[in-house]
C-alpha cells in the first residue's frame, strides 16, 4: 500500500465494512437487518451495507428499481437507517443507477428519487 498516505505517522486500516448479501441475499427484512447491525456494531463493523434486495422485484428482476419492497419494510428504510446509524458508524445502500430503467416497468431515475 505505497499509494496510501500516513495519518498521523500510522499508516491507516482499511474500513471494516459488512454487506448482507453474501449471507440472505433477496431474503432480507427489517428485523433481520436490525439484528445484523447489532452484531456488526459489537465486532466494531463501521460500513453496514444494504445490497440488492430492498427494492420490488429484487435481484435480478428488480435491479434499477428504486420502489422500496413494502412487503419487506413496510415503513420504508427510514426505520433501518436510524437504527443502523445509532449502532454503526455508516449505511450504504445499493442503487445501482447504471440499471435505472433497464427492466420494463422500472420508470427513469428522476421518477424513483422521492422512494429512497
Amino acid at each position: 500500500m505505497k499509494y496510501l498516505p500516513l495519518l498521523n505517522g500510522v499508516k491507516p486500516l482499511p474500513p471494516v465494512s459488512w454487506n448482507h448479501w453474501f449471507l440472505f441475499d433477496n431474503r432480507i427484512s427489517e428485523s433481520i437487518l436490525k439484528a445484523q447491525a447489532d452484531g456488526a456494531a459489537a465486532a466494531g463493523v463501521e460500513y453496514f451495507c444494504i445490497d440488492s434486495g430492498w427494492y420490488d422485484g429484487g435481484f435480478w428482476r428488480g435491479t434499477g428499481n428504486w420502489t422500496i419492497d413494502k412487503n419487506k419494510f413496510p415503513q420504508g428504510l427510514g426505520p433501518i437507517d436510524d437504527y443502523v446509524t445509532r449502532a454503526v458508524q455508516w449505511l450504504c445502500i445499493c442503487c445501482a443507477p447504471q440499471d435505472v430503467g433497464y427492466h420494463r416497468g422500472c420508470g427513469s431515475a428522476r421518477d424513483r428519487l422521492h422512494d429512497t
